[in-house]
Order: C-alpha cells, then sequence, then structure tokens
C-alpha cells in the first residue's frame, strides 16, 4: 500500500478543512472561549502541539485545566459538530475525484487486514 499517497490526500483534505468559512469561524470562537479562560490558542491543533505540553510523565494541573477549557470550548462552540462534516464532505470528494487510487489503497488495506487476522488465528 502506498502510504505516502494516502498520507498526501489526508493532509491536504485536512488542511483544506482547515481553511473552510465555517471551520475558520468556529476556530475564532473556540480561540476566544479559551481566551476567557486564560488560554492563548489561535485553534485546537495549537493548543495540542504547543511545547509546554510536551514533558512526558503525568499530566500536570495545568495540562489538566487547559484540556478541561478545551473539552468545554469544544463543546460550547460546536467545534466538533462544524469541522467533521467539513473534513468528512472533503474527504468523500477526495475518493470520488481519485477513485482508482482509493480503490487501490482499499484492496491493499484489505489485504492487509486479512493478513493480521491470518496471524492472530494462527498465534491463538
Amino acid at each position: 500500500m502506498d502510504s505516502a499517497l494516502f498520507n498526501q490526500h489526508i493532509t491536504r483534505t485536512f488542511e483544506q478543512s482547515r481553511r473552510e468559512a465555517a471551520v475558520v469561524q468556529v476556530f475564532r470562537a473556540w480561540s476566544a472561549c479559551m481566551r476567557a479562560g486564560g488560554w492563548r490558542y489561535d485553534d485546537p491543533l495549537a493548543a495540542i502541539t504547543g511545547q509546554r505540553w510536551l514533558g512526558g510523565g503525568p499530566a500536570t494541573d495545568e495540562e489538566i485545566r487547559a484540556a478541561r477549557a478545551d473539552e468545554r470550548c469544544k463543546a460550547s462552540t460546536g467545534l466538533v459538530a462544524v469541522w467533521a462534516p467539513a473534513d468528512k464532505r472533503l474527504q468523500e470528494d477526495a475518493v470520488r475525484a481519485h477513485p482508482e487510487t482509493f480503490g487501490a489503497l482499499k484492496t491493499a488495506g484489505d489485504r492487509q487486514l486479512e493478513t493480521a487476522r491470518t496471524i492472530i488465528a494462527e498465534a491463538r
């Protein structure tokens, strides 16, 4: 399976979804909600990839407060309800635009899954 090709498509549709007008708007609302709680992030991805959270180990009280604020703001703004359908639509558009590529990816994925099932069954 050409995982690089698959990842290119996924990355492209993901980035496109972030530029959808409704998604941009809900990100702004999420950011304002977070700012009201004392957290300054432009979007949810900036929050989860921030250098301050890369320490490893058990979650600190600050990380827990940030995660709770993120969860609260996602719920209050409807972020997932806006972003997920936009991302799904763009992914489905990509599949329709490249049926041969995605058909081959599905076939390869199905073969990998069947191989994994066989290995698991034989290990029992």
